[in-house]
């Protein structure tokens, strides 16, 4: 996949990252992974990448949008998913950046991946301008038999 790397934040920095969500997104859409990585470092964010992805792969269902144009609630959901979110032992949370998009899907994602088993993904409609949150939970990959 285009762009994918791993990055752990601190606490903190995941708050500045979820309040300033769409506009993250935006700099990754437009100037690439190593313009978000660059915005963050402005931002005083502190982020590391680990050698290889902190999660085997997995089975994603049913995905639940969470629509920015209401922020109140989606604030709420939003408090509501994170506090679900099991952080590191040192407080930090890990979030992938993620570049996604087919020519026929304008939608691209920067995708936030928790440490247990729920990945939140930013979403934008490139046509309608369109931002939301999708939550998925993720099961662990088992490999077959």
């Amino acid at each position: 996949m285009e762009g994918e790397n791993v990055a752990v934040l601190p606490s903190h920095s995941w708050k500045i990252v979820e309040s300033r969500a769409a506009e993250l997104l935006d700099v990754t859409e437009r100037h690439g992974v190593d313009a978000a990585r660059a915005w963050l470092d402005d931002l005083g964010v502190e982020w590391w990448l680990p050698t290889r992805s902190p999660t085997p792969g997995g089975r994603v269902s049913y995905p639940e949008r969470i629509d920015l144009m209401d922020q109140d609630v989606a604030r709420e959901r939003i408090d509501e998913l994170v506090q679900r979110m099991s952080p590191l032992s040192d407080g930090r949370r890990r979030i992938r950046f993620t570049k996604k998009g087919r020519s026929a899907d304008p939608t691209a994602a920067l995708h936030a991946l928790a440490v247990d088993d729920y990945e939140v993904a930013i979403m934008r409609n490139a046509e309608t301008g369109r931002t939301w949150f999708e939550a998925r939970f993720v099961w662990p990959h088992r490999p077959s038999a």
